[in-house]
C-alpha cells in the first residue's frame, strides 16, 4: 500500500500492478460504462517509471466526452493519485472499483461545461490568427499566400479535431454540430482564398 494511504487512513483501491493494461483495468472500465462514463481509448503500457522516488505505472483513460484521466499506481496495485485533463485531483476514499467508478464520472461531470468553455476557447483562437485580410494591401501576393496556407492548416486542424470531439459525445451534439458547420463555412473561405492566390502568384511569374 503507499505511503499515502497508510499516512491518511484513506480507503484506496487496488489493482493487479503486473497487469496494468486495458485488459487488467476491463473491471474499472466496465463499472465507468455503467456510471455513465463511457471509456473510448485506454493508454497503458504496463511499464514502471520513476515518480516521486517510487517506482509506478500510469494508465490514461479517454471518455465520450472528450475528456481524460490519467491513474497513478503504485508497487502493491493501489491506486494513489490520478490526473484529470493533466489536472491533479484528490483521489477519493473508495474500497473497489465500483465506487471508484462512481466517483470518477461525477468528477467529470462536474468538469465538463468548463472543458468545454476551453476547448471553445481554442478553437477562437486558432481563427483569431488569421489576420491575413486585416494588413496593408502593398504586401506581397506570395506573402498573402503563405498567411493564408498557414490559416487553412490550422483551421483544418481545428475542423478535424472538432470532428473527432463530435463522434464521442452525445451531450453536446448540437453544439458540436453548430461549430462544425462553422468550420466548414471557414475552410470553405479559406480554400477559395488560397486558390484566387496562387492563380494571382502565378500571373505574376
Amino acid at each position: 500500500m503507499s505511503n499515502f494511504a497508510k499516512k491518511n487512513n484513506h480507503d484506496i483501491v487496488v489493482v493487479d500492478f503486473d497487469n496494468v493494461t486495458e485488459k487488467g483495468l476491463k473491471k474499472l472500465i466496465s463499472a465507468l460504462k455503467s456510471a455513465g462514463a463511457p471509456v473510448t481509448d485506454v493508454e497503458a503500457s504496463n511499464k514502471k517509471v520513476r515518480k516521486d522516488s517510487l517506482f509506478v505505472k500510469k494508465a490514461k483513460l479517454h471518455f465520450e466526452n472528450g475528456q481524460a484521466m490519467t491513474l497513478f499506481i503504485g508497487d502493491q496495485g493501489d491506486i494513489y493519485q490520478m490526473t484529470l485533463n493533466s489536472t491533479k485531483q484528490p483521489i477519493p476514499s473508495v474500497k473497489n472499483e465500483r465506487q471508484l467508478a462512481k466517483e470518477m464520472a461525477k468528477l467529470l461531470d462536474r468538469n465538463q461545461a468548463k472543458f468545454d468553455k476551453a476547448q471553445a476557447r481554442k478553437a477562437k483562437k486558432a481563427i483569431a490568427k488569421d489576420t491575413s485580410d486585416n494588413k496593408p494591401a502593398s504586401r506581397s501576393v506570395a506573402k498573402r499566400l503563405e498567411e493564408a496556407k498557414t490559416t487553412l492548416k490550422d483551421v483544418q486542424a481545428d475542423h478535424t479535431d472538432t470532428q473527432s470531439t463530435l463522434t464521442k459525445t452525445k451531450k453536446q451534439l448540437t453544439d458540436s454540430q453548430a461549430r462544425i458547420s462553422e468550420l466548414q463555412a471557414e475552410l470553405a473561405t479559406e480554400t477559395a482564398e488560397t486558390k484566387e492566390l496562387e492563380k494571382q502568384l502565378e500571373e505574376l511569374q
